[in-house]
């Protein structure tokens, strides 16, 4: 009976480990390709700033060079918000000799360089707000989210916009956002 006993303890502690394990990884949240309808909205508009040139930046900063007949394109992406705290952010950079204002990093991307395509993970989606991350399909690991910038995402008139972004240099652009892990 002893025996028993023993055999039957020594099962349930190998498969302890590998039920906890299982429980954790259920409620990890894992990266992968845009699968939300905040996801692809946001992947449209990281591979719009990827693909489209100068043109969003300028619209973002509302330089009075930008090709305008972009306005009509690019606004339905983002909320007032974060426009007015992207255009603050840009009137804050000293300028230059000659007037000019020199951005080292892209505003919606917190960097300077972009993958082709990112991978996600929603931390918080209730139907009229997510909180996205993003990973580079190269460096991700599907073991945690954790890689930054945070994005939010919400819904105005049934329309996904990005409403913040929240750099890992500190950088928060729309005070209103308030990112919770």
């Amino acid at each position: 009976m002893k025996t028993h006993f023993l055999v039957l303890l020594f099962a349930v502690l190998l498969a302890l480990p590998a039920a906890c394990t299982a429980g954790k990884a259920a409620n990890r949240t894992q990266f992968h390709p845009p699968q939300t309808e905040a996801e692809k909205a946001l992947d449209h508009i990281l591979m719009l700033d990827n693909t489209d040139g100068n043109n969003l930046g300028l619209f973002m900063f509302r330089m009075p060079g930008r090709h305008m007949l972009k306005d009509d394109d690019f606004s339905p992406l983002f909320t007032q918000p974060l426009l007015d705290a992207w255009f603050k952010a840009y009137m804050s950079i000293p300028q230059e000799e000659g007037g000019e204002r020199y951005v080292d990093i892209d505003f919606i991307t917190c960097g300077q360089d972009t993958p082709d395509n990112y991978l996600y993970a929603t931390v918080k989606d209730d139907g009229r707000e997510a909180y996205i991350n993003t990973a580079w399909p190269q460096f991700v690991d599907n073991t945690k989210v954790s890689t930054l910038p945070p994005y939010r995402m919400i819904k105005e008139a049934g329309v996904w916009k990005l409403d913040g972004v929240k750099c890992p240099e500190g950088f928060v652009f729309n005070t209103d956002f308030h990112h919770t892990r």
